[in-house]
């Protein structure tokens, strides 16, 4: 893939210097003596949550790196040292460095200039990206895991306001490398609101495939876009499932079970 990617790219940090100072007060609420208690994932305490955007910070770097200067994306291997290094903090440390490393992904977008930024493409998992959609999957780890931490103190929080219209369009990819299969098959007119979306969500043996258009179909979903990014997440159980959520011929546990979680 050769060529210029949109313009788009250049409004990008700009969510993203939002998206850690809502991290960085989410961080600055938890007492030390909390840092190690449950997060939404009750598998995965708030530090160890707030260790991923540490870490994810220093391996998104890489990548950005790789393509500016041109050069293949870095293996797996090279991840490994970062990631032991953060599951050897302590805790407290997890959470109060994670706000320094944090914010060093935002601030290395700013410094290309905005024709590096547009010509910026890497092959990585699998196809060739542009600097937008590397943006976009670290926008949605990061914006799914400050909630994870914000609703273990808050339950009725939800996902940044701005953040369903940058990452809900992006959807389709994480649908179908995350979803599971499931015994029957099961089309879903799906209806998201804010933004407005019409989808059409195939379930059935093969997996999860979630695609543009508004099919005919028994089973329908209505439901906010902060609410249906979260189901595809797998944070949509009952708990945290806004009354807004309408559903016809369509059990919402079936749904969930498609996507248990990433």
């Amino acid at each position: 893939m050769t060529g210029i990617d949109t313009p788009e790219v250049d409004t990008l940090p700009a969510p993203q210097h939002r998206s850690h100072e809502r991290l960085t007060d989410t961080l600055a609420s938890v007492p030390d003596d909390l840092a190690d208690m449950p997060s939404y994932d009750d598998e995965w305490s708030i530090a160890q949550v707030a260790a991923h955007p540490g870490s994810g910070a220093q391996i998104f770097g890489q990548f950005l790196t790789a393509g500016l200067n041109g050069t293949p994306a870095p293996r797996a291997e090279r991840f490994q040292p970062v990631r032991a290094e953060w599951n050897a903090k302590s805790p407290t440390e997890q959470v109060r460095e994670a706000v320094d490393a944090d914010a060093r992904f935002p601030d290395s977008l700013d410094a290309p200039p905005a024709d590096g930024r547009r010509r910026w493409q890497l092959k990585m998992f699998g196809s060739h990206q542009t600097l937008a959609s590397l943006v976009r999957m670290r926008l949605a780890e990061h914006v799914l895991h400050t909630w994870d931490i914000a609703t273990a103190l808050d339950p009725s929080a939800l996902l940044a306001s701005d953040a369903p219209e940058l990452i809900v369009d992006n959807l389709a990819g994480i649908a179908k490398r995350v979803g599971k299969p499931t015994s029957e098959t099961l089309l879903v007119a799906v209806q998201s609101e804010t933004p407005h979306r019409l989808l059409r969500l195939e379930l059935g043996t093969a997996g999860v495939q979630l695609r543009d258009g508004d099919p005919p179909s028994a089973a329908a979903l209505r439901l906010p876009a902060e609410a249906f990014i979260r189901l595809v997440y797998g944070r949509l159980d009952a708990e945290h499932t806004p009354p807004t959520v309408q559903s016809e011929n369509l059990d919402l546990d079936t749904l969930r079970r498609a996507f248990p979680g990433v």
